[in-house]
This record gives C-alpha cells, sequence and structure tokens, in this order.
C-alpha cells in the first residue's frame, strides 16, 4: 500500500486541483475587495438582498436601512422612524471589506506550504516503487571495519564488536 504510485499520483492530482481553489478563492477575494464595492454593496442592498436578509444583516450591524432608515429598511423592535441607528452602508462596507482582505490574505498565505506539499508529493510519486530502500546502498556508502575505527574519536576498536559493530568480510 505504501509503495503504490497510482494512490500517490491520484494524491497529488488532487492536491493540483485543492491548489487551483485556492488560487481562484484568494483572486476573486482580492478582485471583489478592489473594485467599486460600495456599488456593489448598494445594488446588492437594493436589488439582490430579501427582507429576511436585510434584517438579518440590519440586526447584527445594529444599523437601520441602507443610508438612513428610510433607504429601504427592514421594521423591527430596533428600527423604527424615529430610530437613532445609524445607517448600514458604512458597517456594511467595512464588515466586507475586511472579510475580504482576511480571504485572500489567508489564501495567498497557504500558497507557499501548498507548494511545499505539492513538491513533496511529484517526488514521492515519481521515486517511490517496490525496490525503494530494499536495494544495497552504492559501495562508496558502504560501511567496513577499517572505516568504523577510523572514525571513531580515538582511533580504538574497544567495545565495537559487542555494540554491534561487526566486521564484515571482504
Amino acid at each position: 500500500m505504501l509503495n503504490n504510485r497510482a494512490i500517490l499520483t491520484f494524491y497529488n492530482l488532487l492536491m493540483w486541483v485543492c491548489f487551483g481553489m485556492i488560487t481562484s478563492i484568494g483572486y476573486v477575494a482580492y478582485r471583489k475587495a478592489k473594485w467599486n464595492i460600495e456599488g456593489k454593496l448598494s445594488y446588492q442592498w437594493h436589488y439582490d438582498l430579501t427582507p429576511e436578509g436585510r434584517a438579518r444583516i440590519q440586526s447584527n450591524l445594529h444599523c437601520c436601512g441602507y443610508k438612513s432608515f428610510i433607504d429601504f429598511h427592514e421594521r423591527s423592535n430596533k428600527c423604527f422612524p424615529r430610530t437613532l441607528l445609524p445607517g448600514c452602508k458604512f458597517k456594511y462596507q467595512n464588515f466586507t471589506k475586511d472579510f475580504l482582505r482576511y480571504t485572500w490574505i489567508c489564501a495567498f498565505s497557504l500558497l507557499p506550504l501548498h507548494l511545499f506539499v505539492l513538491t513533496s508529493a511529484l517526488l514521492c510519486a515519481n521515486h517511490v516503487n517496490r525496490k525503494f530502500g530494499k536495494n544495497l546502498p552504492p559501495k562508496i556508502y558502504r560501511l567496513d571495519y577499517q572505516g568504523i575505527v577510523a572514525g571513531t574519536p580515538t582511533g580504538s576498536s574497544i567495545h565495537l564488536h559487542r555494540d554491534g559493530l561487526q566486521q564484515r568480510n571482504t
């Protein structure tokens, strides 16, 4: 199961799809945050939102109407003709701008980590097979008794055999 390239390749394919989604979310949030947010929110308030949606925004942001009470308000126990609550325009714009800014910052901050994971998955998908880690290392990396003795700080061979290091017959 661990040496299955098909699973690693499928995982890598899903990681590319996730990369595309994260990038598109960040780009759309950045674009919406920078292009005429005031006009878009005004259009949304006046034409797209239902009365329940406007009432929900008014109750959460503690405001009444869009610019003032007389501009598309939804009546509630706090939103009535002589209310002192301000219009929702400023609070709604600030909330939307902040949310979009946090969204694109988080999305673009995840991309370097995601690229690292993608690179690791590519390397694993291309290099892991049934023989991975099972062959002998190249002769240059094999240890022999003389190299072990020469590599000890004192050059002594005392206790090497007893500690599990044995001389290899060459």
